[in-house]
């Protein structure tokens, strides 16, 4: 099994290969874990799909029933810190296949948001897919944690 030189550019994650973008695809290189329909009084909300190296996280939908939080399941597969390097944030109309799984019309939009997550050499260890049904959530940035530079 040939590992991708780069998670986050390999093509089977670029043409569209998360749940939430029109179908599924895959390649030997990398393990597939998609999270379950998530749901807010019976509505469904979201829809999600990670790759990560098939080599540094081997059995991971096992591992993943095993280890719930992300944290640990990175720790369990000897990655004890990982960093977000990237997060986009778009809309867009829904999927046939995404109106059909979030039991939605397909007029309606969603947020779609990807991440590459990587360990502390730089090294992605996660590329990740959300589809958010637009009109059911709402994002709240909270900046007063964070110093601000003088002008």
């Amino acid at each position: 099994m040939a590992l991708c030189i780069s998670l986050a550019s390999c093509a089977c994650l670029l043409r569209g290969g998360l749940v939430d973008d029109g179908g599924p695809a895959s390649c030997d290189a990398h393990a597939r874990l998609t999270a379950p329909l998530r749901r807010a009084n019976d509505v469904a909300l979201t829809v999600a799909t990670s790759y990560c190296p098939a080599t540094r996280f081997p059995d991971l939908e096992a591992r993943r029933r095993e280890y719930p939080s992300r944290t640990k399941l990175c720790a369990a597969c000897g990655i004890l810190r990982c960093r977000r390097v990237k997060t986009s944030v778009a809309t867009r109309p829904l999927t046939d296949e995404g109106a059909r799984f979030l039991q939605l019309p397909r007029s309606r939009w969603v947020f779609q948001i990807r991440k590459v997550d990587t360990d502390p050499a730089g090294v992605p260890i996660c590329v990740s897919g959300t589809c958010r049904v637009g009109d059911r959530v709402q994002f709240v940035i909270d900046h007063s944690e964070h110093r601000t530079r003088p002008s």
